[in-house]
């Protein structure tokens, strides 16, 4: 039996189960079977009391600044991203390379401070595209993470490890080895080129070789539309043709 939560949104599940103060963190399938276990429960008015959902101390948005070739970040590389990762037994898998090969973070922003190294991103939805998810990850000065959150689902923090955040650790890890990164491109840093004629690839045809419609063109008397001192001159040699359609 179809549960009475199943057509709604993530976002309208999220705002049930505040009403009911409950947990917001899981898959969808989670928050609908947190749901129901409210509603078998009644548990409605008396709810008990939960720790707060963990959020990071993050600087504000105007600190942080797009990374590029010249600025510092701390010396974050494949080995301590997988002592990281080991922990919960995920990896860079193919999940992972796609979403960063295929451009699906938004853009990458960093701010340092005296002890840590603030990682600011936005990851689109593998499915849904038009959702995004912003990430925020802090390193030590030694290059170790120290945090992590991602708005998805299953990417609550400190230790946060969705697939969003690996795709953020693997844009620092080629970061820190290249000196680049790959974002989504925005529309000024694409060659624009509507304002060009396009190239025509048709071939010329003549009147009498036309097929209309099942329709065979016949050629008629020749008709000259030039005056008559420019007709079949000797240097102009080109004649008009009037031609009219005869159905087959």
């Amino acid at each position: 039996m179809a549960s009475q939560f199943s057509s709604l949104s993530l976002g309208q599940l999220c705002t049930e189960l505040r009403k009911r103060n409950a947990k917001l963190s899981g898959r969808k399938k989670e928050l609908i079977e947190r749901l129901e276990a409210y509603d078998r429960n009644q548990n409605f008015n008396n709810c008990e009391e939960l720790m707060p959902e963990f959020r990071m101390q993050i600087p504000a948005t105007s600190c942080y600044k797009d990374v590029n070739t010249d600025m510092k970040m701390a010396p974050f590389d494949r080995e301590k991203a997988n002592a990281y990762m080991e922990r919960f037994g995920v990896e860079f898998d193919q999940v992972v390379t796609s979403l960063y090969g295929d451009k699906f973070l938004l853009y990458l922003r960093m701010f340092s401070s005296e002890k840590l190294c603030y990682v600011n991103s936005s990851c689109r939805a593998e499915m849904k595209k038009k959702i995004d998810y912003v990430i925020d990850i802090t390193f030590t000065k030694h290059g170790f993470v120290h945090e992590a959150q991602c708005e998805c689902g299953s990417g609550e923090g400190p230790f946060g490890h969705c697939k969003h955040i690996r795709t953020v650790l693997y844009a620092c890890v080629k970061f820190v080895q290249s000196r680049e990164v790959k974002v989504e491109s925005s529309c000024t840093q694409q060659l624009q080129s509507f304002h060009k004629s396009k190239k025509h690839t048709g071939s010329p045809v003549k009147a009498r070789d036309l097929k209309i419609g099942g329709a065979e063109i016949c050629n008629i008397a020749d008709y000259d539309p030039r005056p008559s001192q420019f007709r079949n001159a000797a240097n102009n040699k080109d004649h008009f043709y009037n031609t009219y359609a005869v159905k087959t």
